[in-house]
């Protein structure tokens, strides 16, 4: 999903349709309704990028796009569809454009545009060239610095040709090792500022310990506080600290629960180093302050007994009251938080000892249902700026009205979609700066993904959804 500078949203996947258009796997929505982009394309779109032109490029699993012949990449100018080149023949995992318009794509594939490009190759507008010798196996992730160079991570240990394990960069002209690498696969590469961080399924960069996840600073890498006990799949910087997601139980020398924060060269956890216990975290939700609310299905916080929610004080884990419980199952997945309260979301039946059905309001006290709630699973939630509450997930009844897997809560009742818009109903929503609410579904089914939006975010009787 990409957003044009004029506003739009596009979005690719696996669909046919968004609100009953054809527009086959990739559409464009404008605020007031969806565009199908001529015909679509014939299979799986996996990623979207924009170029400075404005030129959209889809990439993926397909081989037609408008009706032409576009093997796994095609460009769409605002009018019509058109093949780079003679495209690639292979699945394409990621794309990268520089600052002169340059496309960079990289994957599983082996030419590009009929030529050797293994693994990675750019498109300069007019044809494909490799990126010298490419790589031996596939590249998963590709990210480019102030300057213009592309670093790439995967599975591959040679790149141009010569030995680069793992990582390797291409400085317009060759592809140059990273010291010695890495001596495991790399999931993701990430640039902050001057230093390139990676994380996988390793131990060691450069020949020095480095469990899970490495620094390199241009010329030496170096070990990130200690490393991890497990797979690192996911980095991030937020509020300039970098953040580590995976498959660890423990950062450095400090219990973490899969989660860790980096802060003055140590990794820190956002509990008192015990994470959580019986379950795993499934959500977050930040206030204004220094608190953080987690959510999942986890029985225990820190040393904390906490039924599916806490709250991180900045020092260590609070339980909200009685918390949220249920059948053998149940979790919380989603979370919100409005200024003064959270809301959470999932698969449970009870709140602080009320019924509350996979939905409940904590305002710092007590836990209370919103309307009885919602008749199955939410998968997400998010407040707008006036307050307002919108849900998205598996349901049709909201309350007491009907509401086919997406509604509104306005603080007084809940206000449902004119029309079903999601055959499995929503995963991820978003707002803008203008309340218009987005919603995508990332079901693991071949299913309809579409979007929705309901403009300006105020509780008028008579509003209804705009399905994108």
């Amino acid at each position: 999903m990409v957003v044009a500078e004029n506003g739009d949203l596009i979005v690719g996947g696996y669909f046919e349709q968004a609100d009953g258009v054809t527009v086959n796997r990739v559409a464009r929505w404008d605020g007031s309704q969806w565009y199908a982009l001529g015909t679509g394309v014939n299979d799986k779109v996996e990623t979207l990028a924009l170029d400075r032109a404005g030129n959209l490029y889809a990439a993926g699993d397909f081989d037609l796009a408008g009706g032409v012949a576009a093997n796994n990449i095609a460009k769409w100018d605002g009018h019509g569809w058109s093949p780079l080149g003679a495209g690639l023949d292979g699945i394409v995992r990621s794309l990268a454009t520089d600052s002169q318009g340059r496309l960079y794509a990289a994957g599983f594939f082996r030419n590009a545009g009929g030529v050797a490009a293994n693994r990675i190759a750019m498109w300069d507008g007019v044809a494909w060239s490799p990126l010298g010798a490419g790589m031996n196996l596939g590249v998963t992730s590709i990210d480019l610095d102030a300057s213009g160079r592309l670093y790439a991570g995967g599975f591959f240990t040679t790149a141009g040709g010569v030995s680069a394990a793992g990582v390797a960069v291409w400085d317009g002209s060759n592809w140059s090792a990273l010291g010695s690498g890495i001596d495991g696969p790399v999931d993701k590469v990430l640039v902050h500022g001057d230093v390139l961080f990676v994380g996988g399924d390793f131990m060691n960069a450069g020949g020095v310990a480095a469990a899970k996840i490495a620094r390199w600073n241009g010329t030496v890498w170096s070990g990130v506080g200690g490393g991890m006990d497990g797979r690192v799949v996911d980095l991030a910087v937020a509020r300039g600290a970098l953040h580590a997601s995976g498959g660890f139980e423990q950062a450095g020398t400090t219990p973490t629960g899969g989660i860790a924060r980096l802060d003055g060269g140590q990794w820190r956890a956002l509990d008192s180093g015990m994470g959580m216990s019986y379950g795993p975290v499934r959500a977050f939700a930040a206030t204004d302050g220094a608190s953080l609310y987690a959510a999942g299905s986890f029985r225990k916080a820190g040393w904390t007994p906490a039924q599916h929610v806490a709250m991180w004080n900045g020092s260590h884990w609070l339980a909200l009251g009685e918390g949220i419980t249920g059948d053998a199952g149940a979790t919380v997945d989603a979370l919100a938080y409005d200024g003064s309260r959270l809301y959470a979301g999932g698969s449970f039946n009870t709140a602080g000892g009320t019924q509350a059905l996979n939905v409940a309001r904590w305002d710092g006290n007590v836990w209370s249902d919103l309307a009885v709630g919602l008749d199955d699973d939410v998968n997400v939630l998010v407040v707008d700026r006036h307050g307002a509450l919108y849900a998205g997930g598996e349901f049709t009844r909201a309350g007491y009205i009907d509401a086919s897997q997406i509604a509104r809560w306005d603080g007084l009742l809940a206000q449902a979609g004119s029309r079903p818009c999601w055959l499995g109903g929503p995963y991820t929503l978003a707002i803008d700066a203008a309340d218009n609410l987005y919603a995508e579904e990332a079901s693991s089914r071949p299913a309809v993904r579409t979007s929705a939006t309901w403009p300006d975010g105020t509780a008028r009787t008579g509003r209804r959804w705009e399905a994108e």
